[in-house]
């Protein structure tokens, strides 16, 4: 089972025409400017570092490694505590474990919906306003001088479903962290940090998507190239 599930969002600095350069201040973003700016238009780059919660274990679960995010992929490369990677096109989503020989495929059957990461897709790749996001979730958003946070809490989910997915920054910055709650009682955090963006993150993703043509899957894989 797939379970690695990670966004982009940016604020914007208003400044009053009356107010001197040093003294400048950030205004709170609006819900509208956050869902604009969450549309991937650049490749980034992250590092993070995964929390799982899981009811069937003692202790919290750990997870480190790169997350990309393009306008046609995400891309989650875990390096610790062991190699794997999940690859999710517009049709496709792939995950491959070379070291047990687990080479993964299962094609979407609408574009980027994939199942348990369903808030988190919609809000990088699937275009869509207010109105459309309220359909699906209740929308609690809040920002204040030093952070925003964003909350959606599906209406209608079984058992294996996201229950509320939260991404939350400072001010002026993209997210920081991700929150997913699941119906069953288990939850997972991401902390993110942006480590490149643009041409020097495309060029670090491409070499991520080359590793997929080895895999024994070779029609999916050529899908995500």
């Amino acid at each position: 089972m797939i379970t690695n599930r990670t966004i982009l969002i940016s604020l914007l600095l208003h400044v009053s025409v009356t107010t001197p350069n040093h003294l400048q201040a950030a205004s709170p973003d609006t819900l509208g400017d956050v869902l604009e700016r969450m549309r991937v238009k650049e490749t980034r780059q992250y590092r993070y570092l995964e929390t799982r919660v899981v009811r069937m274990l003692v202790e919290p679960w750990k997870a480190t490694g790169e997350m990309f995010i393009s306008p046609h992929h995400l891309v989650i490369s875990q390096q610790f505590p062991k190699s794997t990677t999940t690859a999710i096109s517009e049709n496709m989503m792939l995950y491959i474990d070379n070291d047990q020989e687990i080479h993964r495929s299962l094609k979407l059957e609408r574009p980027f919906a994939v199942p348990g990461m369903e808030p988190l897709m919609q809000l990088l790749f699937v275009s869509g306003g207010i109105a459309d996001l309220e359909e699906e979730y209740k929308v609690d958003f809040d920002a204040e001088a030093q952070r925003w946070r964003l909350q959606l809490a599906s209406r209608t989910y079984d058992e294996h479903d996201i229950a509320l997915f939260q991404v939350s920054g400072k001010t002026g910055q993209g997210p920081e962290v991700l929150l997913l709650e699941y119906a069953d009682g288990d939850r997972s955090e991401w902390k993110l940090s942006v480590h490149s963006r643009g041409a020097a993150a495309e060029q670090e993703l491409r070499r991520e998507l080359d590793k997929l043509k080895n895999c024994q899957i070779p029609l999916e894989c050529g899908s995500l190239n």
